[in-house]
């Protein structure tokens, strides 16, 4: 009985050691509630004064990339804060990175897409640079429908006080195809009677300024336009009915380059019957040099003034 009783009381003495052991244990593994408690003991106190102050830092932060973002984006952006993605209406520097458009290709494409509501003005300010153009600069159809008109026309210009714009490249340079209603002023801000814009394709082939496909209404003046290729203007055919008619060229310096043209200006009307004929073209008061043949070539024309 002596024995059993040592024997019972050794089990209890080892059960109380192991018990203990796990007490201990459990008191010293933490838990993730006392994890998070030691996390938020560690970190810094932040007054009310450093918190705002962290906020405006943040605040200038955003600000500073809005800024960057804007300066990056304002060639190609400019326009679309201006008219919102709509129709063309006023008047819109050209050239440079604060201008409404970069560039006449910048300006006519987005012409193509948007159209005009009231007459337009494209107008060169003295940052542009015409060896940036992607060359030849088109204005053709319009996708909205809201062309060019008679009662809201397309100018296209040096701002008033700019002086001596140049669009030079090796190619031709302006293509008005189907559109009509636009003038290429040299005048800055179209004011007196001097010329500040030379048009120029240095290439040995080809026009510098063409005329096609129902291109009616359009004025070229007080330009100085000058070609090494077949000729410098091209007045051409059509696949319409009507032909290109109404055009005006006039006050202009019209001359070959390098190379002699055999022709200023040619005026070649499609052969289909008299209504696709170019008719009503004005060609007045320019100066020709720089030729071998002909200052003013004519074919299949009507009414020519």
């Amino acid at each position: 009985m002596k024995q059993k009783l040592n024997y019972f009381k050794h089990f209890l003495l080892m059960f109380v050691m192991l018990l203990g052991a796990n007490l201990v244990t459990a008191q010293i593994e933490p838990t993730p509630m006392m994890l998070q408690q030691e996390v938020i003991e560690e970190m810094p106190t932040i007054t009310l004064d450093e918190s705002q102050k962290m906020h405006n830092e943040d605040v200038n932060k955003n600000e500073k990339k809005t800024k960057l973002t804007s300066k990056s984006s304002a060639t190609t952006t400019n326009f679309l804060l201006k008219n919102g993605g709509g129709p063309l209406a006023g008047v819109y520097s050209i050239g440079g990175g604060s201008a409404d458009f970069p560039s006449l290709t910048a300006a006519a494409s987005y012409l193509a897409n948007f159209g005009v509501a009231a007459p337009v003005f494209f107008e060169l300010n003295d940052s542009y640079d015409g060896s940036l153009e992607t060359f030849p600069i088109n204005f053709a159809s319009v996708a909205s429908g809201q062309a060019p008109s008679a009662t809201n026309p397309l100018t296209i210009r040096p701002a008033l006080g700019v002086t001596n714009r140049i669009i030079e490249g090796n190619n031709r340079i302006f293509d008005f195809t189907g559109m009509g209603h636009i003038t290429i002023d040299g005048r800055p801000g179209g004011i007196g009677t001097t010329s500040q814009l030379r048009i120029t394709n240095t290439a040995t082939f080809g026009t510098t300024i063409r005329f096609r496909n129902e291109a009616s209404h359009n004025t070229i003046t007080y330009c100085t336009i000058s070609g090494s290729g077949d000729n410098v203007i091209l007045i051409g055919t059509t696949t319409g009915a009507n032909g290109n008619d109404q055009i005006t060229i006039t006050h202009n310096i019209i001359r070959g380059g390098a190379t002699m043209p055999g022709s200023l200006i040619i005026n070649e009307g499609t052969t289909t019957n008299a209504d696709t004929f170019n008719s009503g073209i004005n060609i007045s008061h320019n100066e020709f040099i720089n030729f071998r043949s002909y200052g003013i070539l004519f074919s299949h024309s009507l009414n020519m003034l």
